[in-house]
């Protein structure tokens, strides 16, 4: 259990500090972090939520499950806001913002669904560590893409309004 525990803790410090870095140098700032990371965060604690009901509690398999999703779920507002910003360069607010989710929107709509699906498939494994893993990576996955869809648009114009997103550069 102590050995689970100190993997868990580096490989997540490893992989938090090391897609900060990449976000950081990718979007050329730190304070567009913030919009880029909370729906994944309210996606990932509404997964926490959900644990009880969906498995009962997390096993060893299923514990490493957050830097996997933590990982698969960071695409989806990476792909928006950087689409947003070159979308804002041209337009207008709304109209960067509806081309955004009109377009890139469905693309990251279909690639969250199947990549849920892919993991659902393991639900059906005879070895429940992988059954487990299966459905709570799968329903995680969904839950980050409901809250890109849901409240991205929203946190993305608020972060306008602070300059918290610039423009393309």
């Amino acid at each position: 259990y102590d050995f689970i525990i100190k993997d868990l803790i580096q490989s997540g410090s490893i992989t938090l500090i090391s897609v900060l870095l990449v976000l950081i140098i990718g979007f050329r700032g730190i304070r567009i972090l913030a919009i880029v990371l909370f729906p994944l965060l309210l996606g990932l604690l509404w997964t926490l939520g959900s644990i009880p009901v969906l498995v009962g509690d997390l096993n060893t398999i299923t514990s490493f499950l957050l830097l996997v999703t933590f990982g698969l779920g960071i695409d989806f507002s990476i792909h928006l806001v950087k689409r947003f910003q070159s979308e804002y360069q041209q337009l207008p607010l709304e109209k960067a913002l509806f081309n955004t989710f009109s377009s890139t929107g469905k693309s990251v709509l279909l690639s969250g669904l199947t990549t849920a699906m892919s993991l659902f498939i393991l639900a059906f494994s005879n070895f429940s560590g992988f059954s487990e893993f299966g459905i709570v990576g799968g329903w995680s996955i969904m839950m980050i893409l409901g809250a890109m869809l849901l409240f991205l648009p929203a946190i993305i114009v608020l972060g306008v309004r602070l300059h918290l997103i610039p423009k393309s550069r």
